[in-house]
């Protein structure tokens, strides 16, 4: 039980409340340093478990706290500086004189005075031989016919210093980076666990086995529930910590105002500055920069959730605890207990968010894909684990762009031939490129390879094909000669020309939706609006071109997509143009080591297996130096198409 403020033992019951308080900092301050040591440990657990390297853990744990020591050490120069000062030499004098009385009341070293212009506001800022009491021009004015008003509301800095508020406010400073960087680095790497296992699990799509089943249902897992648990958890720590640090902030509060009623014995002086700068626009910065700020205003008006996330208490509930002081008793209700346990749980919360973070990113699989992506050339095991994925397929063909660049040589048949046997010449394809090298160059084409001839490629009619190459085709031939010889000289087509990149979001935006959306990571992710889009379209809309032909450099990489102008359609390849393509390299066959359009692969007679151009595939089967290839179906590996 304390005596009423402003009886002849309030000073000394004053002085008490200031002993008290000052170890309650202390003990918060330690606890919370427990709580801030306990968020670096879990943050650089996560660190270390993600890269699996205990030294990436260590540095970034060590950035951690080097940015909360600098931020809570530089708190005071930074808020000196924000508010400025205003230069006024006798009134500051006069102010410091008032300040050097009361502060040998509260048996502290005096602070140094700082006008400000700054609002209505008044600041308690550092210790020691850097403590300050910033007033604002302002607020003296608002007081200037009342200098008891005016003392109370210096009392009431004076007693933040007299309690220890000001290493207190480092400390929250600290606290507050704190929350907010733990917040961005769980959502970060809540980010990067789902992009790893969606991405682990594109790579290996349509394969199973033993090893790679198992990692798959894990990722999916992972991605599903885990991922978003962890973001979470973050938002759920960041507004936890941040209600408690508010009511640490609130509760000091409390406390210097008690401490300044008690000491200067004078509660109603302060209840009237209180309700003085209730009608006035305060200036109350909120955020992480307003730990160490004192200000004399009102916060919020009312209570609920509002008052809850707020550094200072209400206007209201601040005067009615005032006035009770006026007959003794507890002066406030002591909620440090309240506050350690709060703390205590917020440290067992990060410490099981640091757990449950090494638990996940530690168990997600390891896949090196530089090293799977070197190995696509070589030999395929028989296990499925280790068929291609797509990613591997896509590294077994050589770069095609810059072929693509150069203009197409002219037709070597036209001239070749000697123009008296025009019915041996109109076949589109050389039959020496794809025959076995016994057959003869000088011996006529078999008609079993008609078929391999796209349908959409103009074949002559039969008869030119068919014509007996008797020594006497001069004689009677020439009037049939004529009809043939129409198809011929179909004019060549012009080479491709690659019109540029695909920009989804544009495209999207011209079919009245939103932006693009990546919902599965590879090149057939693209959404607008949640429904698939076709991008053939979308390179006709974005050039405006109707011949324009969309192509996938790599199924693995969704901005692989590119736009081409193309005239005409050659074909589409099967397996008898693979095997075709590998007989003329001097291997065996072609043969498909996995069920999608980037299986195939040449064998030799010793079993190795080599990747294969489809871009050559197409230029050797149709004889087109300018074709391109495009895929039309990535899990039909017959959807490969020819175009020109």
């Amino acid at each position: 039980m304390l005596p009423p403020a402003g009886s002849p033992e309030s000073h000394r019951a004053g002085l008490g409340l200031v002993k008290r308080q000052r170890v309650r900092n202390r003990l918060l301050m330690g606890v919370l340093g427990l709580v801030l040591l306990a968020a670096v440990a879990a943050v650089a657990t996560i660190v270390a478990a993600s890269a699996r390297d205990v030294a990436a853990g260590l540095a970034a744990g060590g950035v951690l706290v080097a940015v909360m020591v600098i931020c809570g050490l530089s708190n005071d120069s930074l808020t000196l500086w924000r508010f400025g000062e205003v230069h006024d030499p006798e009134r500051r004098e006069a102010l410091q004189a008032i300040v050097n009385r009361m502060a040998a009341e509260f048996r502290i070293a005096p602070p140094r005075v700082r006008i400000m212009d700054n609002g209505v506001n008044a600041v308690a800022i550092g210790s020691g031989g850097r403590a300050h009491i910033c007033l604002s021009v302002r607020l003296l004015a608002l007081y200037h016919d009342d200098p008891d008003e005016l003392e109370a509301v210096i009392a009431h800095e004076l007693a933040h210093h007299a309690n220890g508020d000001s290493w207190m406010a480092s400390v929250l400073v600290g606290a507050m980076m704190w929350n907010r960087w733990v917040y961005t680095l769980l959502t970060f790497y809540a980010e990067a666990l789902r992009i790893v296992c969606l991405g682990f699990l594109a790579a290996t799509t349509n394969r199973s086995g033993p090893i790679v089943g198992p990692l798959r249902l894990s990722c999916a897992v992972i991605a599903r529930f885990v991922a978003p648990a962890i973001r979470k958890a973050g938002k759920i720590v960041l507004v936890v910590n941040h209600a408690i640090l508010m009511a640490l902030c609130r509760h000091r509060e409390f406390a210097a105002d008690a401490v300044a009623a008690y000491v200067t014995g004078r509660p109603e002086a302060l209840c009237a500055a209180l309700e003085r700068i209730e009608g006035e626009p305060t200036t109350l910065v909120r955020g992480r920069w307003l730990a160490q700020e004192r200000a004399i205003a009102r916060a919020v008006s009312g209570g609920g959730l509002a008052e809850l996330l707020s550094t200072h208490p209400s206007t209201s509930r601040r005067i009615e605890r005032l006035l009770g002081y006026t007959t003794g008793g507890e002066p406030f209700r002591d909620r440090i207990p309240v506050l350690v346990a709060g703390f205590v749980t917020l440290a067992l919360v990060i410490a099981g968010s640091g757990v449950a973070g090494y638990t996940a990113i530690g168990s997600r699989p390891q896949v090196s894909y530089g090293t799977t992506i070197a190995q696509a050339g070589s030999p395929v095991a028989a296990d499925d684990d280790l068929a291609p994925d797509p990613a591997t397929d896509l590294a077994t063909m050589p770069p095609e762009t810059p072929g693509l660049a150069e203009p197409p040589p002219e037709p070597a048949t036209t001239s070749a031939e000697p123009p008296a046997e025009p019915p041996a010449e109109p076949s589109t394809k050389s039959p020496n490129k794809l025959n076995k090298p016994d057959k003869s160059p000088s011996k006529p084409p078999s008609p079993t390879t008609d078929p391999e001839t796209d349908p959409e490629t103009p074949t002559p009619p039969a008869t030119g094909r068919s014509a007996d190459p008797s020594p006497t085709p001069s004689t009677t031939p020439e009037p049939t000669a004529e009809p043939t010889q129409e198809p011929a000289p179909d004019p060549p087509a012009a080479a491709p020309v690659r019109l540029g990149g695909v920009d989804f979001d544009a495209y999207c935006r011209l079919l009245g939706a939103g932006d693009a959306t990546l919902e599965e990571n590879n090149v057939y992710g693209w959404r607008c609006d949640g429904r698939p889009l076709s991008v053939t379209d979308a390179c006709k809309q974005l050039y405006g071109d109707e011949n324009a032909l969309d192509k996938a450099l790599n199924y693995a990489d969704p901005e692989s997509w590119e736009c081409w102008q193309v005239t005409r359609r050659l074909g589409v390849l099967d397996s008898a143009d693979f095997d075709a393509h590998c007989q003329a390299g001097g291997a065996e066959d072609a043969t498909l080591v996995a069920d999608h359009a980037y299986g195939w692969r040449c064998r030799t007679t010793d079993g190795t297996e080599t990747g294969i151009s489809v871009i050559d595939v197409c230029r050797r089967r149709h004889d087109e130096p300018a074709a391109i290839d495009r895929m039309a179906d990535y899990h039909n590996p017959d959807s490969w198409e020819c175009w020109i």
